[in-house]
């Protein structure tokens, strides 16, 4: 519905399905322990690089736990994000993309533990369901933060539309391990089965020195016997992890994943077209984190090869950050540099782009119950001018229930690398389209408003309410070539709009029935032009 949206009027609404005689266009959550719907009191750090509550978080987050990923059956990251308000699952199948307030995918950041996973130039016009693949499985995840709206002051440009934060689980004092396995079976005899099986194994190699994490991940999507409906899909995801504590306040890391993935359409059975596309990933990464007395830190370097078989690409990529916290009376300021290097080769050309970035920001607590963030990242694009995003964000604590937050942030997106090449051409349409770059691409950038109100702690009962408005300058769009073209094989290329705008509402509402049940419902609207 939202997928690569064009930036004309449009209209889309979202809500979780379910009691709609009662509450239209709402969900009913499943049954779960009470210790799950306070989410408004858990503590987070992606909003702001240190750990506090949701509720003093200067953003617009939700969370969900490892008891409500225990609790409920589901199967991927996807399903997982489902009832967050703001968000919208589009496509289907293996084929699923995370839209955060109506803006495509590729506007969200996904992280792993606060590193950031790329890989989408060897897709096809960014691919589709793709980077969701590369994640640990959910026996791996503590957590999975979720901010709403621009975070590119700490995050880059990937951030314009938000940032999806998987925490995985650490600290290992004795061993533990699970193993879990599901299927899904089809009614309909044309349409694909599912299986699926996961295992989980860590514990300390050395007591209070060094643990390992090891995880695992087995996917299977049988193609359907319906033409233009879900291909088949096979996917091995591998993790190892180990980690060094040489003293309560260091942490070191060293990661490695492996992830192959295969995506099958036969013709005759989902397509008019036979086609097989084969995806691998390998990425190490090395990372501290520090929590001494008045300091935080947390700084890595990971290098990922991911290729596209098929398609003869690949795309090498090397990400390094460091960000340093400390309190200043009533000023907690934070402070760090990212650097990013990409290249993409496609076996006829080499493109290669890099970014270096530093940013601060500083949460001013001028009284008891207002917390005034103000932020600024500053980018040198290796192919682009350079580029300052200033962020201003305020929270105020009413009272113990009510707290309004609301400020403005910028955004800023440089092309990607497959966007802004004029020798890049891409098959596309199964064969039967392609993809041009075009070197005349600006970068985009974006002011974005916010105002929300959130209640929590009165009989069992939270809620929030928030509405956002997006101001788009030169937004990067993919049109046809030739706007006469018809259906869908039509050779298109990458162009900068003038103006776009976005808008929209989101809102969620939770009430302990029991000690042992809750009931949730969201709401999310947007609309583009």
């Amino acid at each position: 519905m939202l997928k690569n949206i064009p930036f004309v009027c449009r209209t889309a609404v979202n809500a979780t399905a379910g009691i709609s005689a009662i509450l239209p266009f709402a969900s009913f959550a499943e049954s779960q322990t009470q210790e799950d719907h306070t989410i408004m009191e858990t503590m987070v750090v992606t909003a702001s690089g240190y750990e506090q509550s949701t509720l003093e978080a200067p953003a617009s987050i939700s969370v969900i736990d490892r008891t409500q990923i225990e609790n409920r059956s589901y199967k991927d990251l996807t399903d997982a994000l489902k009832d967050i308000p703001g968000v919208v699952i589009t496509g289907g199948g293996s084929r699923q993309e995370i839209s955060l307030r109506g803006m495509p995918s590729d506007y969200t950041a996904i992280l792993v533990d606060g590193r950031k996973q790329s890989g989408r130039e060897t897709q096809v016009s960014g691919g589709g369901g793709f980077e969701q693949d590369w994640l640990p499985p959910l026996n791996a995840i503590e957590r999975i933060e979720v901010v709403r709206g621009p975070m590119s002051t700490l995050y880059g440009s990937d951030a314009i539309g938000g940032v999806i934060n998987i925490i995985t689980r650490k600290d290992f004092p004795e061993w533990t391990g699970s193993v879990r396995a599901e299927a899904t079976l089809q009614e309909n005899s044309k349409s694909g089965n599912f299986y699926q099986g996961e295992i989980y194994l860590a514990g300390p190699l050395v007591d209070g020195l060094v643990s390992t994490a090891i995880s695992g991940m087995y996917q299977e999507r049988i193609e359907d016997e319906i033409l233009y409906a879900n291909g088949g899909k096979t996917l091995e995801n591998y993790r190892v992890s180990a980690y060094f504590t040489p003293t309560e306040e260091d942490t070191f890391t060293i990661d490695y994943t492996r992830h192959d993935q295969e995506r099958v359409n036969t013709e005759g059975k989902s397509r008019a077209k036979s086609s097989t596309t084969n995806n691998n990933r390998h990425s190490i990464g090395i990372a501290h984190d520090a929590n001494y007395e008045s300091v935080m830190g947390s700084s890595y370097i990971s290098s990922e090869t991911v290729e596209n078989v098929g398609r003869d690409l690949e795309v090498q990529n090397i990400n390094a950050n460091t960000q340093w916290s400390k309190s200043f009376g009533m000023h907690y300021i934070s402070i760090g540099a990212a650097y990013e290097s990409e290249e993409l080769d496609n076996g006829d050309f080499i493109f290669k782009n890099s970014q270096w970035s530093v940013f601060a920001e500083d949460e001013w607590y001028l009284t008891n119950d207002f917390a005034l963030t103000l932020g600024l990242r500053y980018d040198d694009n290796e192919q682009f001018n350079s580029h300052l995003s200033p962020r201003v964000y305020g929270v105020w604590t009413l009272n113990p229930e009510w707290t309004m937050k609301g400020g403005v942030s910028t955004g800023y997106r440089a092309p990607s690398l497959t966007e802004m090449e004029d020798d890049w051409t891409q098959e596309s349409c199964n064969g039967r389209c392609e993809v041009y770059g075009n070197a005349d691409l600006k970068p985009e950038s974006s002011v974005n408003t916010e105002l929300g109100v959130y209640f929590s702690g009165v009989n069992d009962l939270s809620s929030s309410l928030t509405v956002f408005y997006n101001d788009f300058k030169d937004k990067i769009d993919n049109v046809k070539l030739d706007p006469s073209c018809t259906g869908r094989a039509c050779d298109s290329t990458y162009v900068n709009i003038e103006d776009a705008i976005t808008y929209g509402a989101e809102g969620s509402i939770n009430k302990g029935i029991t000690e042992t049940i809750n009931v949730g419902a969201t709401y999310t609207y947007t609309e583009s032009t």
